[in-house]
């Protein structure tokens, strides 16, 4: 009798044992939290029986950690995506506050696609204690979705302005050309003088291409003390306002940089068969 009341005891235990060794659910927090800093759970969009899905584990940071984070595993989602767009929607509400961001802090304009099968997306505000900021990111395939929450040193920033589009390309008529040659320095032609308006400008008829840029002609002249016409160089004016000396003798261009050394007006013309010495290779242009 006795030996019977000891193995009713014993498969009693073991039945016990048994049913302890099932799975324990894992309660959900009430908010994802770390100080004061806290938000609202992915909990919240499961269903009130969570039957949208299930929080399956949760890792909390090792107490020799340098950084607190904290990460929270989501399974069977059975609406994935739209739970994403509803939870991220309850992040950016007002009395949440929290931006899309990236790994550097900048607010980003462009949004992640929630409807993407696998992706991942930095919600951040300014944390309570000040130089940190508080995140919530998400990341997410599609067998279910970590959370990962954290208040790093830093602080959230705007985007950098919009680059203003380059105007490679400005107008080819030729009197805006010509306005433009005559409002330049003559210290950027390499010619001495206050002005332009010391020189007789020439145009050329007709365009001509350097490097996929059109360009104009221009021959310049300087009148001596006895009433005659210099020739003092012939240069190209491209559409994008760069100058450069032609060798009409080998139909070479040089570029020419802004603060040239000034020539004097009563030097005899440039030779067309030498260009000024410069690192710049010279370019033949096309017709």
């Amino acid at each position: 009798m006795n030996r019977m009341l000891r193995l009713l005891c014993a498969a009693a235990c073991l039945l016990l044992l048994l049913a302890g060794c099932g799975k324990k659910e894992i309660e959900p927090p009430e908010f994802y939290q770390i100080g004061d800093d806290q938000a609202i759970t992915l909990d919240t969009c499961l269903g009130a029986e969570h039957e949208n899905g299930k929080l399956a584990s949760i890792t909390e940071p090792a107490e020799d950690a340098s950084a607190e984070v904290y990460s929270y595993t989501y399974e069977e989602l059975t609406t994935l995506n739209a739970t994403l767009q509803e939870y991220v929607a309850k992040l950016k509400a007002e009395d949440q506050g929290f931006v899309e961001a990236n790994s550097k802090f900048i607010i980003q304009e462009e949004l992640q696609d929630l409807t993407a099968p696998e992706g991942t997306v930095i919600l951040a505000r300014p944390g309570i204690v000040e130089g940190k900021v508080f995140q919530v990111i998400l990341t997410w395939t599609e067998t279910g979705c970590t959370i990962e929450v954290s208040r790093p040193e830093g602080e959230l920033k705007e985007p950098p302005p919009p680059e203003e589009p380059r105007q490679s390309q400005q107008s080819t008529s030729l009197p805006d050309m010509m306005t433009y040659v005559q409002t330049l320095n003559p210290s950027q032609l390499g010619l001495s003088g206050a002005s332009m308006s010391e020189y007789r400008v020439v145009p050329t008829e007709g365009l001509q291409m350097l490097n996929g840029t059109p360009c104009r002609q221009f021959n310049v002249y300087h009148q001596d003390e006895n009433g005659v016409n210099a020739f003092m160089g012939s240069y190209l004016v491209g559409s994008d306002n760069a100058l450069y000396l032609l060798d009409l003798e080998s139909d070479e261009a040089v570029p020419l940089e802004a603060a040239s050394t000034p020539a004097s007006p009563e030097a005899p013309a440039p030779s067309s068969s030498a260009s000024p010495s410069s690192s710049e290779e010279p370019q033949t242009p096309a017709e």
